[in-house]
């Protein structure tokens, strides 16, 4: 089952991904006074997003996000490549497990900068008073992007820094 866990913790982050930014990733912070509405908003809505084009950190925000979707698309790939070589179906000596764990630092790396990116989305500070205004704050899908990447992660991590016993013929 250990030879296993990379490719499935691998597979299980890069589908949750496209999930979780079809979810809710952001919203409007109603914690400040001069926003009365709360209102929400999946990754998808921010890329085609005319309205929030025009904010700082627009630009940062939406590279790191398709950073993400291009890691998860990749992650996916090296875990059915892995899975196959598991099942022996292809033969290789090539380590996928280990590429896999790279990618998915990159992909924690990348869902951390990215709630760096909400949080400072259009931040403004007032004149007399010195208060920044944060308008955005992160929601449920950027938050567990970061659980279940960081998660996935360190499962991947077993199989890629254990000991492994071959037979010695």
């Amino acid at each position: 089952m250990k030879r296993f866990l990379g490719a499935l913790s691998g597979s299980v982050a890069g589908i949750l991904t496209f999930v979780f930014l079809s979810i809710p990733f952001m919203s409007l912070n109603n914690e400040n006074e001069t926003i009365t509405e709360a209102t929400s908003m999946n990754a998808w809505d921010f890329l085609n997003s005319e309205l929030l084009s025009n904010m700082e950190g627009y630009g940062f925000l939406k590279a790191f996000i398709i950073i993400s979707i291009v890691l998860a698309c990749l992650i996916i790939l090296l875990s059915v490549l892995s899975l196959l070589k598991e099942t022996k179906i292809i033969k290789t000596n090539a380590n996928f497990d280990f590429f896999n764990f790279l990618l998915l630092i990159l992909l924690t790396v990348s869902a951390i900068v990215v709630i760096i990116g909400i949080s400072n989305l259009g931040k403004t500070t007032e004149v007399f008073t010195d208060k920044v205004i944060r308008p955005y704050k992160a929601g449920v899908g950027s938050i567990l992007n970061i659980v279940v990447s960081a998660l996935a992660t360190l499962a991947c991590a077993i199989p890629v820094f254990s000991p492994s016993k071959k037979k010695k013929r």
